[in-house]
């Protein structure tokens, strides 16, 4: 039932009342008393949150999720076949799962229990127990019926709005439109969550929106109100507005868990806008990125094996190695700049990077002559990325069909940055060797203390900066890669969890959700970063000839400092055999030693 503003509708009745017959008038005004008394009463029946699921073609007119401003929006998981609705199971337990619910409800209650499917429910929502609410004309979907099912039973109890609700249940709905959605509001006084489902296929991101009351905000609970769109995120997805399926029920249930931003459409385009970045430019970008360094080294490694020189290529190899920084940087700027104009903002940071690259050097010459020409710039890149979350960026980790806690690109750029902060530093006295030291130090605490963006892989926050110490202090020797391969946690984990296999993240069964994922590795031999990074090794190779790699071997021999980030790479490799996404790293890494090592090539011959 819509919001009705009682006390103004007492004052007309009493004062067109009045002016009836004085008997008739006091009845009247008793009789319209007695019903307000009871719909107040009935408004204030229920406290529970309430979980609703709306079509999008109900929801609203048609609207371009890419080019629409609203401040909520939900990203779903990835889908095997469009046919399935696996992805109302995220919603349902707070895992990503493989298949339809369809199956679930033919195969029956047991079957789901067999999956694991309220065990999982369990240990990523805690003791969360859902109901059935049924609409107005006491009707209720499929899709509702899975939300409201529990592990103590096959059947699901309906309940009515104007009856008792059970106490501290999380009620789930479906409501065909938004007078639906009034009368759940009028019905409890708790929070209401409503749901855009099922998304469209091509664009996995759909609107949510914050209604009823007590949601959290800079000055206490309220009720939700749009004009100043207080939103929601996660802590490792400073996007404003932005929540994973995965999170709804959580959301709903304990919204004091999430940190809340203030956003509107003047200060913020959208988390659609911020997806449809990575979704419609970000792997062109990658492929045509990918391309240009592959040329560029090709055209190194045959400038080298022809004992030729060229002052345009130790540039261009610098820039390749600032590149991590200029696109988390770039990131940033179309952030609070905007996203429709990135590329722009992208070219203007590549561009800026050159005199950036030119100022650093000079500089270098006069303060640390003895420093690797290369140092500098490497203090800059872990500036830059300590400043700027490459969650802005085409290195997003919300990008593409998976969704990773952090970037694997960049933090192995951060990793490469340290590595050779601390090795292009050596023979330069123990001032310089102490900074880079201090950096590597500073990478660390910042990362064990949660105030950075690579805080959310604790693993890689303890691992990286005292590995990036002790190659490049050159006391890493190639007997400790068998150490880094059996990290002891990630090999304490796997006898514990075992093997799964989940393809891109979804459970085919409630027991694959902590072991280590088969599929990454397939994922990782099939992707466009290993398939783009083939070519520029085979095209070393092809073209190098014994000559060339003679000469890098030379170079490895007259400057020990220059080992670092070559030895960096199987490290990051060997790193990632127990966390699989550091493969991409590990790519990264590559690029940048052969840049580096390149680098030092056309300079010298």
């Amino acid at each position: 039932m819509a919001d009705v503003d009682w006390l103004s509708l007492f004052t007309f009745a009493h004062a067109r009342f009045w002016t009836m017959k004085r008997p008739l008038a006091p009845c009247a005004i008793l009789i319209l008393g007695v019903f307000c008394t009871g719909q107040a009463s009935v408004r204030a029946s229920h406290s529970n949150s309430v979980l609703v699921l709306m079509q999008p073609a109900l929801a609203g007119p048609p609207v371009d999720p890419a080019t629409y401003w609203h401040p909520t929006w939900i990203l779903w998981p990835p889908m095997l076949d469009p046919s399935q609705g696996g992805r109302l199971l995220s919603l349902a337990t707070g895992a990503n799962w493989v298949g339809n619910t369809a199956f679930f409800q033919t195969t029956g209650f047991g079957e789901m229990k067999r999956r694991g499917f309220f065990e999982v429910r369990k240990s990523v929502l805690g003791d969360v127990h859902t109901d059935l609410l049924l609409n107005s004309k006491g009707g209720a979907s499929n899709n509702a019926l899975v939300l409201a099912l529990n592990a103590d039973s096959p059947k699901v109890k309906p309940y009515w709005m104007d009856e008792a609700w059970p106490a501290s249940s999380l009620m789930v709905a479906e409501a065909p439109n938004w007078d639906e959605v009034r009368k759940i509001e009028s019905a409890t006084t708790g929070r209401v969550l409503v749901v855009e489902y099922p998304p469209r296929a091509d664009v996995p991101w759909t609107r949510f929106w914050l209604r009823g009351n007590r949601w959290p905000s800079d000055g206490g609970p309220r009720r939700a109100d749009y004009n100043s769109a207080y939103v929601p995120n996660l802590p490792n997805w400073p996007v404003p507005g932005l929540i994973p399926a995965t999170q709804a029920v959580e959301l709903v249930v304990r919204p004091e868990r999430f940190p809340w931003t203030r956003a509107d459409s003047h200060s913020w385009p959208g988390a659609n806008r911020f997806l449809e970045l990575g979704h419609g430019a970000g792997f062109l970008f990658q492929f045509v990125w990918m391309f240009l360094v592959a040329m560029i080294v090709i055209w190194g490694a045959v400038v080298v094996s022809n004992e030729r020189t060229s002052r345009l290529l130790p540039h261009l190899f610098g820039l390749i190695v600032l590149s991590p920084a200029v696109v988390a940087a770039a990131g940033v700027l179309a952030r609070a700049l905007g996203f429709g104009e990135w590329q722009v903002w992208l070219f203007l940071s590549f561009l800026a990077a050159l005199p950036i690259q030119f100022g650093l050097g000079e500089w270098q010459r006069r303060v640390a002559p003895r420093a690797h020409p290369l140092a500098f710039l490497c203090l800059f890149g872990i500036v830059v990325l300590a400043a700027c979350n490459p969650v802005w960026g085409l290195m997003s980790p919300i990008f593409g069909g998976r969704v990773w806690s952090v970037s694997p690109v960049g933090l192995a750029a951060l990793f490469g940055y340290l590595v050779g902060s601390v090795s292009f530093l050596q023979n330069c006295g123990p001032g310089w060797r102490w900074l880079g030291r201090t950096v590597c130090a500073i990478v660390w605490l910042l990362g064990i203390s949660g105030w950075s963006w690579w805080s959310a892989e604790a693993g890689a926050c303890l691992f990286f900066p005292f590995a990036a110490w002790m190659i490049g202090e050159r006391f890493f020797r190639w007997w400790m890669l068998l150490p880094v391969s059996l990290w002891p946690p990630a090999v304490w984990h796997l006898w514990q969890t075992g093997f799964v296999w989940s393809p891109v993240g979804l459970l085919l069964d409630g027991r694959d959700r902590a072991g280590l994922n088969l599929y990454s590795y397939v994922e990782f031999a099939i992707s466009g970063s290993l398939q783009i990074a083939l070519p520029i090794a085979g095209g070393i190779a092809l073209f190098g000839y014994r000559f060339f790699f003679r000469q890098i071997h030379n170079l490895l021999e007259l400057d020990l400092r220059r080992r670092a980030l070559p030895l960096a790479v199987p490290v990051a490799a060997c790193f990632g055999l127990l966390h699989p996404i550091f493969l991409y790293g590990a790519l990264t890494l590559g690029v940048g030693a052969a840049s580096s090592l390149l680098f030092d090539a056309v300079q010298t011959m």
